[in-house]
């Protein structure tokens, strides 16, 4: 028995490949990144599920719209960090310019702080004369504004140590451990004293969580940090390194207006109920495309690689295939929201909850496309045609913002749902031919690799 076990594994092993080799790289890479967005997927899911079963449609609503907001505000207050430093880090170590890397670490975190600051003050200034808002939403909405500058700069750290090449690490700590205590200590809070559920509480337990993560999250940084930086005397570019950031910023924007309006929107112009049904409906929709961000994030280097190589065979061979296993993925969640959606989510979340089935259903034929349509986003982008991609994303966001101001009001959380799926599906199909077009790749799962 144990020989056999042996020789599977010899056998597993063999099919891999060698230590450095690009196979071996993908599987391990992604297991270890599929491992942490299936974890961060089941941890909201469950963090859902405590909510709907504890404060209800109302109070989910309450706090899915505060997060939505702040969400939107992160955008500004990271100030292109995230993608910036990884780049700017990672091209500086390879060439031991440390004074670079101590220089952008210290300036973004001012820049990240102070923009932060500003932007929670003014946003805080409104509320205090939204009078029209209701005393539970005013009241997460200032709490929120609190948690703003602690999750940017922790963001910022968590970044830096991306550009370190410890992603693993950052990506446990960002995408899982906040998440999962966050739950632990709101289930227990709210099983010990019923009394404390409200949406407030639950956004007290994130400020106080993102707190002590932000000190721990400057333990990692420090500790693995290459030595040299903690000595030498920092080098600033600030205004080149503005210059650079301000892409990712409007990049960053206008995805998030595509993800984020449907929400920010619905709560505009409809009862914040509603916007916890949406939230569901959205959070169950979201598991369709979990494939395509798991595998995205192994495969967008190998892209970028290949394609400076000229491996046009092997890439589109590398994108077909990871095309397929995204698909694959899909199927499942998506012949199980829309033929038992409904006793799903009533099952799961409670009855009050089942009305989120129709917008679940329109969400999931659009995330589905979504997966089918492979990974057109980062083909471009790590092809260097990110302007291009940019354009693309400014037009379906501003389109997005019209759909939803036109079918909200009438339609609810099917217009809300009608109007993403409508965007995500021009987005993608606008993509796709830009790709074929301009790179000679088929992004999806049908297409035939070249030989």
């Amino acid at each position: 028995m144990g020989n056999q076990i042996n020789l599977i594994f010899s056998r597993i092993r063999e099919k891999i490949g060698s230590a450095d080799s690009l196979r071996r790289q993908l599987f391990y890479g992604g297991i270890g990144n599929g491992l942490i967005q299936a974890g961060n997927k089941l941890v909201a899911l469950l963090f859902a599920v405590v909510l709907a079963r504890t404060i209800g449609t109302e109070g989910y609503g309450t706090y899915a719209y505060a997060m939505a907001v702040l969400t939107l505000l992160m955008i500004p207050g990271e100030f292109g960090t995230p993608n910036l430093l990884v780049r700017e880090i990672a091209a500086a170590q390879a060439h031991q310019d440390w004074s670079h890397i101590r220089g952008i670490i210290i300036r973004f975190m001012q820049i990240v702080f102070v923009v932060s600051i500003l932007l929670a003050t003014v946003a805080a200034l409104i509320l205090t004369f939204a009078t029209e808002l209701p005393d539970s939403l005013s009241d997460t909405l200032f709490l929120m504004l609190i948690l703003l500058p602690i999750l940017t700069l922790s963001q910022t750290m968590l970044s830096a140590m991306r550009g370190f090449q410890h992603v693993v690490k950052s990506q446990f700590v960002g995408l899982l451990l906040r998440p999962l205590l966050v739950l632990i200590v709101v289930t227990l809070l709210f099983t010990i004293a019923p009394e404390t559920r409200s949406p407030q509480q639950v956004m007290l337990i994130q400020i106080v969580v993102g707190v002590v993560l932000g000190g721990f999250t400057i333990y990692l940084l420090f500790r693995y940090m290459p030595a040299p930086i903690r000595t030498v005397t920092a080098r600033y570019k600030t205004k080149q390194w503005v210059g650079s950031a301000i892409p990712f910023v409007l990049l960053s924007s206008a995805f998030l207006i595509n993800c984020q309006a449907d929400i920010l929107m619905l709560g505009m112009f409809r009862e914040v109920d509603e916007v916890g049904l949406y939230r569901v409906a959205s959070q169950g929709a979201g598991l369709v495309a979990f494939g395509l961000q798991a595998v995205n994030s192994v495969v967008a280097p190998q892209f970028a690689k290949m394609y400076a190589k000229n491996e046009m065979a092997l890439l589109q061979r590398l994108v077909t295939t990871s095309a397929r296993i995204v698909l694959l993925v899909a199927t499942p969640f998506s012949l199980i929201f829309i033929f038992a959606g409904e006793p799903l989510i009533a099952l799961v979340f409670g009855a009050e909850f089942a009305p989120a089935y129709p917008p679940l259903t329109i969400l999931t034929f659009g995330q589905f496309f979504n997966a089918a349509m492979g990974s057109v986003g980062f083909l471009l982008t790590m092809s260097g045609h990110e302007k291009v991609a940019l354009k693309i994303m400014l037009i379906t966001a501003t389109l997005n913002v019209i759909l939803n101001m036109i079918l909200i009001p009438q339609f609810g959380t099917n217009g809300a749902a009608i109007a993403t799926t409508v965007t995500l599906m021009l987005w993608n199909i606008l993509l796709f031919f830009e790709v074929k077009n301009r790179i000679g790749i088929l992004s999806t799962a049908f297409s035939f690799a070249k030989k």
